[in-house]
């Protein structure tokens, strides 16, 4: 199985801009042969994208772009975008194959120091982030994290061990830091 890690730098609030890049990468890692293509964390939006997050159309935009791309997958995209339900935000994993999105994962360990401010625009998940892809000949069973979700105060990787004993044959995790240059 060949996996193709698309580590983008999106840019925060250029939706357009952010799903035309997602859309080259994926289609060039198709021809390259890969099984299954990985994003980063809020690849849509950027991150982080703070403010815009109490701007609707923003996350109406958001979630646009993201039925886009499930439409046109093919092989199994993961990608980072925002989730809404009813009055809700999430930091989301989208898992897209066949035209269709399949699962989501929402954020459970939400970062607030330094520059992080999660907690102030995202609820929490609560699922495992347990997922079978069958696609083609494949059936893989997936752990979906993002970022912080890879260990907790504590480093314990808490949430790695839960979706390894429950049948994780791979786990993925999405991140993405905010950085400046100088």
């Amino acid at each position: 199985m060949k996996y193709a890690i698309c580590q983008i730098n999106s840019s925060v609030g250029d939706l357009e801009y952010n799903y035309r890049k997602i859309i080259k990468y994926y289609k060039d890692s198709l021809t390259k042969g890969a099984d299954i293509v990985i994003f980063p964390e809020l690849a849509i939006t950027g991150y982080p994208p703070k403010d815009l997050l109490f701007e609707k159309k923003f996350i109406d935009k958001n979630i646009y772009y993201s039925n886009k791309i499930s439409k046109i997958s093919t092989v199994p995209i993961i990608f980072g975008y925002v989730k809404r339900n009813k009055d809700n935000l999430y930091n989301s994993a989208l898992l897209c194959y066949n035209g269709e999105a399949r699962d989501s994962y929402n954020k459970k360990l939400l970062p607030n120091y330094d520059v992080f401010d999660e907690k102030r625009y995202f609820k929490n998940g609560d699922d495992l982030g347990l997922f079978t892809i069958e696609y083609n000949s494949i059936t893989l069973t997936i752990g979906i994290q993002i970022c912080e979700d890879l260990w907790d105060d504590n480093y314990d990787f808490k949430i790695s061990n839960m979706q390894k004993q429950d049948g994780a044959d791979i786990i993925i995790n999405l991140s993405a830091s905010p950085y400046s240059v100088g």
